[in-house]
């Protein structure tokens, strides 16, 4: 009995042993028809990503590069997520998924990105606006560096300065991405990063100004303190006018324009605004009212002449004009009264004037 419990015992050992020992054979054999799958069946991509063989050199090594898991029948197109690099202006992302496909050629529209808030839409198209920089399209990566227009299409549709045609802090994205070869399509609902800093606009402070006066009105647009160029900028004002009313900036983020004081005095709002900001500025216009007296000595043909303004001139030349002769007898920029003495000929008559210059 002991020797046929030892029997039996060695013989269970003996088939664990054996099992054991098929197990790294079976797993090794499973693993090398794996590999040997995968790398002579061009047609997987096409079958599992919508790729169309034959395959770049870079595209071969997909299994290694992509860390996307590979599941039978994942076909369709599928955006997984989206990051922003808002550092830029436009700013940069990248879409995450698979299915994407090759790249398109030009006359395909295949990236969409949607600002269902502002309503207007980014896409590889010519007949959008603007137009995404797409510098990188894999199966399962787009890289997008910017965008072409972004801020600028205001001067063609007239609503610059009106925030439509960036993206701003909160808005609702919708990014849809088509596969070119296939035409399976995928989105994903992402926001635009709180955090994202926005365009500043500065005015320069403009001088008092007479009523209509005219002076040279100039700004800036700049994104953390870099100029942006080629940005659109509404001018705008409460009182006066503003020629041109839309500008665009130079490689700096400059804008010039000239701005009309109204008829009457008082002090005036001046805005700037593009896409994504707005910038004001006061103008103080001053409206004179002049007056002008006479009085003459008839012993010796001597007048005196006095002009006076309702406020300090602080800048502003008050003038007395002979217009007979064309002269200017007596001029001031300061105070409130300017008189000069003039010699009179007798029978003769002359006019004389006093203005604000």
């Amino acid at each position: 009995m002991e020797r046929e419990t030892r029997m039996l015992l060695w013989t269970l050992f003996a088939v664990g042993v054996l099992t054991v020992g098929l197990m790294p054979a079976a797993f090794g054999s499973f693993n090398h028809a794996v590999a040997i799958g995968v790398k002579s069946n061009n047609d997987m991509a096409q079958a599992l990503w919508g790729q169309s063989p034959p395959l770049s050199p870079t595209e071969n090594t997909w299994l290694t590069n992509t860390n996307v898991p590979i599941l039978p029948g994942a076909d369709t197109t599928h955006v997984d997520s989206v990051s922003w690099n808002t550092s830029t202006w436009g700013p940069q992302l990248v879409i995450s998924g698979y299915g994407f496909g090759n790249p398109p050629t030009a006359s395909q529209t295949v990236l969409l990105i949607q600002d269902t808030r502002r309503g207007w839409t980014a896409a590889d198209g010519s007949s959008f606006l603007v137009q995404p920089t797409i510098t990188s399209w894999k199966n399962d990566r787009i890289v997008v560096d910017g965008f072409d227009r972004y801020g600028v299409t205001g001067v063609s549709n007239g609503s610059a300065g009106q925030g439509s045609e960036v993206f701003a802090p909160g808005d609702p994205i919708t990014v849809s991405v088509t596969n070119p070869q296939t035409g399976s399509s995928g989105s994903f609902q992402t926001q635009y990063p709180m955090s994202a800093p926005m365009p500043m606009v500065t005015l320069n402070p403009l001088q008092s100004l007479m009523v209509g006066q005219s002076e040279l009105l100039s700004g800036r647009v700049s994104l953390k303190g870099t100029g942006l160029a080629d940005q659109a900028v509404t001018l705008s004002a409460a009182g006066g006018q503003i020629r041109p009313h839309v500008v665009v900036t130079d490689r700096q983020g400059i804008f010039t324009a000239t701005f009309t004081a109204p008829g009457t005095g008082g002090t005036e709002s001046v805005m700037a605004s593009c896409d994504g900001g707005m910038g004001t500025a006061f103008v103080t216009v001053r409206a004179f009212t002049v007056t002008l007296s006479a009085v003459g000595d008839p012993t010796d043909n001597q007048v005196t002449l006095t002009a006076t303004v309702n406020q300090p001139l602080r800048g502003a030349t008050l003038r007395i004009h002979n217009r007979t002769t064309g002269q200017i007898v007596a001029q001031t920029d300061q105070g409130t009264t300017l008189s000069t003495r003039i010699t009179m000929q007798p029978d003769i008559s002359q006019t004389f004037v006093a203005q604000i210059d």
